[in-house]
């Protein structure tokens, strides 16, 4: 008996010296590698769905009262109310008489700057500082793609250039060619004006050189009222004639489209879904 009870001590104390190891060697692997790292992949989920819509801005359909319309804004341009953004010629001959008076208003330009009775002007190192500073003014505008501020420093570079090469006898003979152009160019517009028509901003917005006929037809107060039957069947209106272009008046862009009723029905009152329009003609919900 007393022998059974030996053995059955022997067998616990080697069963709880095995746990002791155990714990022990299972505590030292965590001392030596305290943290731990396993593979974790990072997904969305959601319901996503493809369709096709229109995108809904207040526009307004721009007009030209002459065949021959040269555009003066770039596409996504901001114009004020009242600013050009277009001059219309009647004729070929009226829009090159037009482009004349340009360059001849340009010439002029260069020549005052060049005249420019500024003494400052006649110190040469103060003539090259001015220069420096405009030519570093075009440059930043070139550099944010404002190219109308630098092409607008142009004309008073061109002049200064001038000044600073020209001697005492050629400034003075400005005088007489400035008042000569003058004349020339007064003649010229005395005869341009009825051939010629500026096309200005009714309204203040961002000008577009596009227009697709929508713009009467899908206006953001009739998306209130629109059926489903009406968006399947919308087709664009006939452009008025000499359109040139359209204005956005508003910031706000809707998107209307047909979806799944599926998909509806799966919302609640005041959830929202996201819009992404892709780069191509279709977009995407």
């Amino acid at each position: 008996m007393k022998q059974g009870k030996i053995y059955t001590k022997l067998i616990l104390g080697l069963l709880l010296s095995a746990v002791v190891a155990y714990m022990g060697f299972a505590l030292l692997r965590t001392l030596e590698a305290p943290l731990s790292t396993v593979r974790a992949i990072e997904y969305e989920a959601g319901t996503t769905c493809r369709v096709t819509g229109f995108v809904v801005r207040d526009e307004t359909v721009l007009t030209s009262p002459y065949g021959i319309t040269v555009l003066t804004r770039r596409e996504g341009e901001r114009v004020g109310v009242g600013q050009p953004v277009a001059t219309g010629y009647q004729s070929a001959g009226a829009q090159a008489r037009q482009m004349e008076i340009e360059a001849m208003e340009a010439e002029l330009a260069q020549l005052r700057y060049a005249w420019s009775d500024d003494p400052d002007l006649d110190n040469t190192a103060a003539l090259d500082q001015e220069l420096t500073s405009l030519i570093a003014e075009a440059a930043r505008g070139a550099v944010q793609h404002d190219l109308a501020a630098a092409e607008a420093l142009g004309p008073r570079i061109k002049g200064l250039l001038l000044r600073r090469d020209a001697s005492p006898d050629k400034l003075e003979a400005l005088g007489a060619q400035i008042e000569a152009l003058d004349a020339e160019l007064a003649a010229l517009r005395s005869g341009s004006g009825a051939g010629v028509r500026t096309v200005t901003a009714p309204a203040s917005g961002c000008f577009s050189s596009g227009a697709d006929g929508y713009e009467q037809v899908l206006t953001p107060d009739r998306l209130s009222t629109l059926t489903l039957s009406e968006l399947r069947t919308l087709s664009p209106a006939a452009l008025p004639d000499g359109a040139c272009g359209r204005l956005v008046r508003s910031g706000d862009w809707y998107f209307v489209c047909a979806v799944p009723a599926g998909l509806v029905d799966a919302l609640e009152p005041g959830e929202t879904v996201t819009v992404c329009i892709s780069h191509g003609p279709t977009p995407t919900m």
